[in-house]
């Protein structure tokens, strides 16, 4: 076990350190890197992650614990806000909204299912969880910033395609998806599990300097994600039971850094985007060896 957890941290780490070394070499000398990797983002997000979702649920349909992991995503936004939003009255209306997303909303994509796949092979309960998640993230980032046309946003998510297509070919044309299954499974899989870990490197920054500016407020955030995220995912599974295979995922999705689409959102609405990108940088980089850790003691 012990040998599985080091070379799991040793392939998160290096493939995190590749992205973080095109990055270097692109603002250094090459900046068609940069590019390079944007364009493949986009064939990710926009092709692979769809693929992935139809595969999922297209295999298995839809059943209970879906709406289950639908009301947990939910009750867990709500309760995280509520408590957010109220304990971080005196900050700063930029850092404030900055604080209050990058805590709730997780990378459970490009984080959280490569670490799943290295550690059960299978993101199931996770891809659900993930997508109701991303939904909530573009809602209430657009709330927060005062953003028409909501509803237009979440219609753009591409793994809704993929999601809704999985369903309707299991239910109503199930001989379609075999063909497509049986090929891009595997391959698909692969190349989402390691291409999203190389992102998620490209897209940390390079300087450290604000995180001296706000450490204790990160370590704050780093006690939400690790600590209270978690217990409020426990509690709402206890309400909520779904299967074991499930409770392990969703609380391994519980711990992720932040997602890197709250920077994004920062930066578009004038909050405080230094900080969103300095708590991913941290937390990203502290959340693989915790999710290890847990997982050598058998908590995960």
């Amino acid at each position: 076990m012990l040998a599985l957890i080091l070379e799991i941290i040793v392939m998160l780490f290096g493939l995190m350190g590749l992205g973080m070394l095109l990055k270097y070499v692109s603002n250094k000398w090459f900046k068609w890197i940069e590019d390079l990797v944007d364009g493949f983002t986009k064939i990710l997000y926009y092709g692979l992650l769809p693929l992935l979702f139809f595969n999922i649920f297209y295999s298995r349909g839809l059943d209970i614990a879906d709406l289950k992991i639908s009301i947990i995503v939910s009750l867990y936004v709500f309760l995280s806000i509520g408590l957010l939003w109220s304990t971080s009255r005196k900050l700063d209306p930029g850092l404030r909204k900055s604080l209050v997303t990058s805590s709730i909303f997780s990378n459970a994509i490009f984080l959280g299912f490569p670490i799943l796949y290295f550690l059960y092979n299978d993101i199931t309960y996770a891809s659900l969880y993930s997508l109701v998640l991303l939904s909530y993230n573009i809602a209430i980032g657009g709330l927060l910033g005062a953003e028409k046309n909501i509803v237009k946003s979440i219609a753009k998510i591409p793994l809704i395609y993929g999601f809704t297509a999985g369903v309707l070919a299991h239910y109503y044309v199930p001989w379609i998806g075999d063909p497509l299954v049986a090929h891009i499974a595997e391959p698909v899989s692969k190349l989402t599990t390691y291409g999203s870990i190389i992102i998620v490197g490209f897209s940390i920054p390079l300087t450290t300097h604000v995180i001296r500016k706000y450490w204790k407020l990160i370590l704050l955030q780093g006690f939400f994600r690790y600590t209270i995220s978690p217990l409020i995912h426990y509690v709402l599974l206890l309400a909520f039971p779904i299967p074991v295979q499930g409770y392990y995922q969703l609380m391994v999705e519980s711990m992720m850094p932040p997602g890197l689409i709250n920077t994004v959102l920062a930066r578009i609405h004038g909050w405080d985007h230094e900080y969103a990108a300095s708590v991913t940088l941290v937390l990203t980089l502290t959340t693989p060896p915790t999710i290890m850790l847990l997982r050598s003691i058998g908590i995960i």
